[in-house]
């Protein structure tokens, strides 16, 4: 980042960001799917910001979950955020996923079979490039318990369901400033 602030992963969990102010770093920009109040012209609200094409970089991001529907909405989230989403319906398939695209994200399910996400990612942060990939659970369990056992798998944050897309969004996009993708 050229304003000398970091950011890590731990501070993707307290709601830290830091942006690039330079010259020519380019923004996302909306496609209208409502009328808004001329109050929030310019405002990205949750409706269109799940609708935005953005003009950065894709990152290669792996969905896991045994919730087809879910993955394939999570999925279609992303890739309408410009990144190149692969989806796996389990743990297991998710780890043999991950070794062969060497994904920048991983959104993993917790309740998954074969592998839970718990074992995925501790699986993940063991392999080449696990410590430069940015873990994130989604799942249905949401108890501090839940959140300290996510923590200690090696996820960097624990989203319950259901997510706001918007702070799933913000949290990649925080990550993607982290990896100097522009």
């Amino acid at each position: 980042m050229n304003d000398g602030t970091t950011l890590t992963p731990a501070g993707l969990d307290t709601g830290h960001r830091s942006r690039n102010q330079s010259a020519g770093v380019q923004t996302a920009t909306s496609r209208e799917v409502h009328s808004r109040a001329p109050q929030d012209v310019g405002v990205l609200t949750p409706v269109t910001r799940v609708f935005s094409v953005r003009s950065r970089p894709a990152l290669r991001v792996l969905v896991a979950d045994d919730n087809a529907d879910a993955a394939r909405l999570l999925a279609m989230l992303l890739s309408l955020e410009g990144h190149d989403v692969h989806v796996a319906g389990d743990g297991l398939q998710a780890v043999t996923l991950a070794a062969q695209i060497r994904p920048q994200v991983a959104v993993l399910d917790i309740g998954m079979p074969e592998l839970d996400g718990h074992e995925v990612a501790r699986r993940l942060r063991r392999g080449a490039g696990g410590h430069e990939m940015l873990l994130l659970a989604v799942t249905g369990w949401g108890q501090p318990e839940d959140q300290r056992r996510a923590r200690a798998a090696g996820f960097d944050r624990h989203f319950t369901k259901p997510v706001d897309p918007t702070e799933l969004i913000d949290c990649i996009d925080a990550w993607r400033a982290v990896l100097g993708v522009r």
